[in-house]
């Protein structure tokens, strides 16, 4: 226990000092491997000889880290430009191309700011779905798969502990708000046929989690919190979910968000209500997939939300836009919007893609009351 505690802080003061690389980012790979990752490795618990740079793969490849390299426990790194998304198929089969060249399991994908952990024993699927933990630099959960990826877990089978209760977090947070998944109509049968709980409907059910899983904290045994993380003065400690939010209608003008946690426990720092549908439209891509292309978001009207080119349905050019990298493709998002018209059109998307407006939680700079 004494170990791990002592690898934990190791670990939390290196994440603290990576995030001094928003205000001064690396200017290229390999400063981001020197920076951020390497220093993250070594607090993992890892001698120098037990991470070799750039080792050549039977298959051709060369990864930028293999780990424990010539044992049972070796596992690999690719790491990308701190600028360079990490949303595309191409970067996921990459990694794991090292992982099949060997027969090894774990793999690393990582731009410094994002880290994401791929199962290769997960087969009958594309490379990007074989994810099964996806964490930053602004996340609490960060320091816990960084402590699944430590010398002493690997070596331990602590990492298929950890990558289980991730992929249970993400799968059952989304499984069980849907009142149309199979696992909520089997409860939902269960409570009606065998305690004769007639009137318990697939839609009470899924009622119940969602307000239980709202009560829950973000997923994370050890929360980590800088003075460089934390938002503006005027924020306040409260959360609203964006299904609340837009229950508020005009109550949310004014204001603006500074903080949000999305269904998997991830938190991000926001300064902008363009900033928080970003992280909500990325987070729908790569959880669900999104609904088809163009994507209105608000009934009626000749605008689109959500475009492959920044044009709306009249024809006409989007006054202001922002291009997402989501689900492997570049998406136009409009952003001539007020904060109320966001977060309507956000809870629509996340009905489209089944993604529950009760798990997204949106800390405001102040109060709606106020």
């Amino acid at each position: 226990m004494a170990e791990k505690n002592d690898i934990a802080g190791r670990i939390r003061t290196e994440i603290e000092e990576a995030r001094r690389c928003y205000g001064n980012p690396p200017p290229n790979e390999a400063c981001t491997c020197d920076w951020v990752i390497r220093p993250l490795l070594d607090a993992a618990g890892y001698a120098r000889q037990e991470i070799v740079p750039q080792a050549s793969t039977p298959g051709g490849g060369y990864p930028d880290y293999t780990i424990l390299p010539g044992t049972p426990f070796t596992w690999y790194l690719e790491a990308k430009d701190w600028n360079r998304g990490l949303e595309s198929g191409a970067e996921a089969i990459q990694a794991l191309n090292y992982a099949n060249a060997r027969g090894h399991r774990w793999v690393v994908l990582s731009n410094g700011k994002e880290w994401l952990l791929f199962d290769n024993h997960i087969q009958g699927v594309e490379a990007s779905q074989r994810v099964v933990a996806k964490e930053s630099l602004d996340s609490p959960g960060l320091l816990d798969l960084l402590l699944g990826l430590s010398k002493a877990s690997v070596t331990a089978d602590g990492l298929d502990s950890y990558a289980k209760q991730s992929r249970l977090r993400a799968i059952l947070g989304h499984q069980l708000a849907d009142r149309n998944s199979d696992i909520v109509r089997a409860i939902s049968n269960t409570l009606r046929n065998k305690f004769g709980l007639s009137g318990a409907s697939p839609s009470d059910v899924a009622l119940y989690f969602q307000e239980l899983l709202l009560r829950q904290p973000a997923p994370s045994a050890t929360p980590i919190t800088t003075t460089a993380s934390v938002p503006s003065e005027r924020a306040v400690d409260e959360y609203y979910t964006l299904l609340q939010l837009r229950e508020f209608g005009e109550g949310v003008g004014g204001n603006a968000p500074v903080a949000i946690i999305l269904p998997d426990g991830g938190s991000v720092s926001l300064k902008s209500w363009v900033d928080m549908a970003k992280e909500i439209v990325r987070w729908c891509a790569g959880y669900t997939g999104m609904p088809n292309l163009p994507f209105r978001g608000l009934e009626g009207g000749n605008r689109w939300f959500l475009n492959y080119t920044p044009v709306h349905a009249n024809g006409k050019q989007m006054d202001r836009h922002r291009i997402v990298q989501a689900g492997g493709r570049s998406i136009c998002m409009d952003v001539n919007r007020s904060g109320r018209a966001f977060v309507k059109c956000l809870c629509a998307l996340c009905e489209a893609a089944s993604v529950p407006t009760s798990q997204i939680k949106v800390k405001l700079a102040k109060r709606v009351t106020d």
